[in-house]
């Protein structure tokens, strides 16, 4: 049924009120139920022409009372379905854009969103006079683990990390995939300080995961850590080369460990930052 046969009544349809109000104007003539109404008809001399004039309009009028009622619970039904339509597509396209976000094996989001949600955050800082800090993160030896163990419980231990990671952080931080074994974390007005607190419950609940391997192997696996807090001007790939370069520094140390400074040039330049 198209939109104008939705609001306006069909040829069809108002013969079959006209037939419909007929049949009923000569039934209720003719029916012993209405005796008392045709005794006074007669009595005040109304002949059966005058019936036709005074129960036809009305059986007319609520025939086309009913089809309207019809119609406009039709109208209402059609709009229902539109905004459900309509209320599908929008989750539908947020699930999407959640979809475009995130990786897909660890749940947290991805790094194409990270450099958007950090400049975001870095703007924001900048603004308030906010702290910020991030945490970088990697698994010590995990390509030894991925070469002797297979890909399959490779994904396990980074799965895990996610899961240990959203443990740990507010719902204010940002937890993200940075690459590979490599992981971030945003934390917005966060000092240093606090961001370390946060690393070190990450950093131990990890090492203390026990990882059963297909061959039914417990393994245990570190992490290497590093922390930066922002300087007010620097863009947001400084800050995170300055968090590289300290989980650098973490694995330098003997790995299993959580650097924090925040500048360190001489080093910076030795390895090519």
């Amino acid at each position: 049924m198209n939109e104008r046969n939705r609001t306006k009544l069909t040829t069809m349809e108002v013969l079959t009120i006209i037939f419909v109000s007929l049949i009923c104007t000569i039934i209720m003539d003719h029916l012993d139920a209405y005796e008392r109404l045709q005794l006074f008809i007669i009595e005040n001399n109304i002949s059966v022409f005058d019936e036709f004039i005074v129960f036809f309009p009305a059986f007319i009028a609520m025939g086309f009372i009913l089809f309207s009622t019809k119609h406009v619970q039709e109208l209402g039904l059609e709009v229902e379905r539109r905004q459900k339509a309509e209320a599908d597509l929008v989750e539908s396209e947020r699930k999407y854009r959640q979809l475009s976000i995130t990786d897909g094996l660890t749940g947290l989001y991805n790094q194409r969103h990270f450099y958007h949600r950090l400049e975001a955050e870095i703007d924001r800082a900048q603004r308030y006079y906010k702290s910020l800090t991030i945490l970088l993160m990697d698994v010590d030896d995990f390509k030894l683990f991925n070469d002797t163990y297979g890909h399959l419980d490779g994904d396990k231990v980074l799965k895990e990390i996610g899961r240990i990671v959203h443990t740990f952080i507010r719902s204010s931080d940002s937890a993200f995939r940075y690459g590979g074994e490599e992981f971030v974390v945003v934390m917005p007005e966060t000092n240093g300080s606090s961001a370390h607190k946060v690393a070190e419950r990450i950093r131990q609940g990890f090492k203390q995961h026990v990882f059963i391997t297909h061959n039914k192997s417990p393994e245990q696996l570190t992490l290497s850590l590093g922390l930066a807090e922002y300087i007010t001007g620097e863009d947001a790939r400084t800050l995170v080369k300055r968090a590289d370069f300290n989980m650098y520094c973490a694995k330098k140390k003997g790995k299993d460990q959580i650097c924090y400074s925040n500048q360190n040039p001489d080093l910076k330049q030795a390895i090519g930052f």
